[in-house]
């Protein structure tokens, strides 16, 4: 991976990436904060490189960087891009079966007037701290959380997305090289994947099979597959077709229903296997009495 590294203006204190770097501005280390200059020539690519006074001060963040420091520099690089209303799309997969969930598998970031993007924003009540966010009117707009070595396991209100640093300076990497396989193909947009892995991002089927509401669905003595053309012994409970592919719940078993009509009759199923937990509940109750 060409991991372009960027650097902090002194003045200005902006994020700056060595292509866009001018030679006669003052720039520092975004990790350590002392001095770097900017390599710029005919023939390596644009790159920064510390200036050391001494040995002991020597900082490696633009020659061997770390997982930390890499982190560190997504975080700036994702900034930059929302900072500067750039083009962004976030795909998002379950991250049970890897389909695309319905309705936000594929989301752009809609920029406004009045958006301000803010690095290490702390909610101010106290629930969180969040690597970006673009906030406008005190208000979130969304939320980013850039992955290092663990995943995100507090909450934050939606939407919001967990990316990993490799993916936004591969990404940037990308756009900002000419020469990439990939630069015309894509065009000039940051494509970034969405890693969180709470239920809200799962597809429908596996939404519903996390639920305790079908483990009330009648169930299947045995299933059959290919041996007899998915034959059942008993029809699907919805569309009655005894050919089908049963929907199966770990800890369970499989179902008296397809994987079709569990999605598309949700909420009627839902309301019949509460009736049904409520009755058996009630049937309890009555037998300890």
């Amino acid at each position: 991976m060409d991991k372009s590294l960027g650097a902090i203006e002194v003045e200005t204190n902006k994020y700056t990436l060595p292509n866009n770097g001018v030679k006669h501005i003052n720039y520092k280390c975004i990790d350590c904060g002392q001095r770097v200059i900017l390599r710029k020539g005919d023939v390596r690519k644009p790159h920064f490189s510390h200036f050391f006074p001494t040995p002991s001060q020597r900082c490696k963040y633009y020659e061997q960087p770390t997982e930390s420091q890499l982190h560190k520099d997504a975080k700036y690089k994702l900034h930059d891009k929302l900072k500067h209303k750039f083009p962004i799309v976030l795909n998002n997969n379950c991250p049970k079966c890897t389909t695309h969930p319905a309705g936000i598998y594929e989301v752009d970031i809609d920029y406004q007037d009045g958006d301000d993007v803010i690095m290490e924003y702390r909610d101010p009540s106290g629930k969180y701290v969040a690597d970006v966010a673009v906030v406008n009117d005190n208000k979130v707009r969304y939320i980013f959380e850039v992955k290092h070595t663990h995943r995100t396991t507090t909450s934050r209100p939606d939407p919001w997305f967990e990316i990993t640093a490799d993916n936004i300076i591969e990404e940037d990497s990308r756009i900002n090289d000419p020469e990439h396989p990939e630069y015309e193909d894509l065009g000039q947009k940051y494509y970034l994947d969405c890693v969180r892995t709470d239920t809200s991002r799962y597809c429908d089927n596996c939404r519903i099979y996390e639920e305790k509401w079908v483990k009330y669905l009648p169930k299947l003595r045995n299933k059959y597959g290919v041996e007899r053309a998915w034959r059942q012994d008993s029809p699907c409970i919805e569309c009655s077709r005894d050919q089908y592919n049963p929907v199966f719940i770990w800890g369970t078993g499989f179902l008296q229903i397809c994987k079709i009509c569990i999605c598309e009759h949700e909420e009627k199923l839902k309301k019949q296997c509460e009736d049904t937990r409520k009755t058996y509940m009630r049937s309890m109750f009555e037998d300890t009495m």
